[in-house]
């Protein structure tokens, strides 16, 4: 398992393979468990733990779009 910091700087490497995956796969439910861990981390560490360059909300958008516009 990998640290919750490293997801932060891995995050938008990690999700855009996401609109690749065969179409049975639940990618939503990969979204969401992403996002719940950052969020836990984000309430146990402090927002503050969070890097200013890290933008969850644009790199998410981005990722979540791009899945969502593939094939």
């Amino acid at each position: 398992m990998f640290p919750d910091e490293f997801h932060l700087q891995c995050l938008g490497v990690f999700l855009e393979p996401c609109g690749q995956l065969h179409h049975t796969v639940n990618v939503k439910n990969i979204f969401i468990a992403l996002i719940e861990r950052l969020a836990t981390f984000a309430l146990r560490e402090g927002v503050s733990s969070i890097p200013k360059d890290v933008q969850l909300f644009d790199i998410f958008s981005a990722k979540v779009g791009n899945t969502i516009a593939s094939p």
